[in-house]
């Protein structure tokens, strides 16, 4: 099924052939992101903040984090921090404008990709590995120990800023590939 491709289906992407098509597949992916932003009413926090595992709003803040999840997670080829190599490796040699942008790529990813507090710690990957896009025993264990609220409103809270972070990667890989900062290399 699928491809044709052979290698065995796991928790890390088959590699990209190139930067540049690192590059291009983040733009689809994301705008991909943006568009289901638009089209589905994702929930704020007033509603998180008044929920249970029966209403709209937990599920909606589940599909959000499924979605969410590529752009950062360690084997993805489109983890943010993958992106700014990325532009790194396609742009002049010692480009400032490249450098700034690929810099302020990571500086977003390291200062939103934290639990938003104390308590959640692991709450995020627990919820996401244990119950919704695999069955890790042991972080269902952990995810089984808390309640709905708490788990919906830690992935929220870890996924708010997560979805800003790809929004300006977006708009900075744009910027550099519009001002021909970036090319295509072999």
């Amino acid at each position: 099924m699928g491809s044709g491709r052979d290698y065995a289906p796991g928790m890390t992407d088959h590699p990209v052939d190139t930067e540049w098509n690192r590059l291009v597949m983040f733009e689809v992916l994301a705008i991909d992101f943006q568009r289901a932003h638009m089209m589905i009413q994702f929930p704020g926090l007033e509603s998180v903040m008044h929920t249970n595992a029966f209403a709209p709003s937990y599920w909606l803040t589940m599909f959000q984090a499924m979605i969410t999840r590529k752009f950062y997670a360690p084997g993805s080829n489109v983890r943010l921090p993958k992106i700014a190599s990325a532009l790194r490796a396609c742009g002049e040699l010692d480009d400032p404008n490249v450098e700034a942008a690929a810099t302020k790529i990571e500086e977003e990813f390291a200062s939103r990709y934290t639990e938003p507090f104390p308590p959640s710690e692991g709450v995020f990957e627990d919820v996401l590995y244990g119950r919704l896009l695999h069955a890790d025993y042991d972080r269902f264990l952990i995810s089984q120990g808390m309640s709905y609220h708490e788990s919906h409103l830690a992935v929220f809270m870890a996924t708010q800023p997560l979805h800003i972070a790809v929004d300006i990667t977006l708009q900075l890989w744009q910027e550099c590939h519009t001002k021909g900062w970036v090319t295509e290399r072999a």
